[in-house]
């Protein structure tokens, strides 16, 4: 599953993927010079909703910085995988068989590293359920000194009814990672968990904070100064509607407290043509 990349040809793709797509560039504008710090990784996520022009949007993004990142994608058409390898070493974990158009109709998670030295780890299963298969796709890499684990996932949806289900699901995430983490390696696992924040399927993974039960540390956690809430800027829903504000943060990047710092990282969304927004920042690495 090995795949090049040529930076140069991506940064004329941006290029026109903003005067199409509508990226807005002051989101990332103080990117390059932070990104540059050697104890620090970019990691974005976002759930496609099978999407091509929400995919062109990543890689619009991921394309503004000459620095390696690691993208987590979510609601991936296995059609969209030859695009995505254009990105770099791209890992793939099919979630479901049947649900989209094209002569490949299988959908599920990619996780890419658009550096050099990456291999596949997995994919990764967690539990069944119905006609889905709830997992991970990962993939291990080495930056800046450390060797990290990066996994896109998707969790699901229902906010009351599948809510045990879903505790299930983190409960074997918590498990699973358990033994991936360490003082060499440091795990990252990030997508769409359906969830907020502060709800019970989420004490498995935070590792500070209220209730916190896990081994992790999200991305809002780590921006700047760094603190301990369990919260985070919206990634789902919208300010209007006739249902109201419907804004709340469903997607996340965890990074293990092991191999990673409190501080020093940062936190941003921004708009997409899915019904997610796209997040993305810098996770501070030990």
């Amino acid at each position: 599953m090995r795949s090049t990349r040529t930076r140069p040809l991506l940064v004329a793709v941006a290029a026109v993927a903003v005067a199409v797509t509508g990226v807005v560039t002051t989101t990332v504008a103080t990117a390059p010079s932070a990104e540059a710090a050697p104890s620090t990784v970019r990691v974005i996520t976002h759930n496609l909703e099978k999407k091509p022009e929400a995919l062109e949007k990543v890689i619009a993004l991921a394309a503004a910085t000459t620095a390696p990142e690691v993208v987590l994608l979510q609601e991936v058409c296995a059609d969209m995988l030859p695009r995505i390898r254009q990105l770099g070493f791209t890992t793939f974990h099919a979630r479901r068989s049947t649900k989209c158009a094209g002569a490949d109709p299988r959908l599920g998670e990619a996780t890419v590293w658009t550096g050099s030295g990456a291999s596949e780890f997995g994919p990764v299963e967690l539990l069944k359920k119905d006609d889905q298969s709830y997992g991970m796709a990962c993939l291990d890499l080495r930056h800046a000194g450390s060797r990290i684990r990066a996994c896109s996932t998707h969790l699901i949806a229902g906010r009351t009814k599948q809510a045990p289900f879903r505790e299930r699901l983190t409960a074997r995430i918590r498990t699973t990672t358990a033994g991936w983490i360490s003082p060499q390696r440091t795990v990252i696992v990030g997508g769409d968990f359906n969830t907020n924040p502060t709800f019970r399927a989420m004490d498995a993974l935070y590792g500070v904070g209220p209730s916190a039960n896990g081994r992790f540390r999200e991305i809002a956690q780590t921006a700047g100064s760094g603190h301990t809430r369990r919260d985070g800027a919206w990634t789902s829903g919208s300010a209007t509607g006739a249902a109201g504000d419907t804004r709340r943060k469903i997607d996340y990047v965890f990074v293990s407290k092991v191999g990673s710092r409190p501080a020093g990282g940062s936190e941003r969304t921004m708009s997409s043509p899915s019904n997610h927004r796209i997040l993305y920042g810098l996770v501070p690495l030990g």
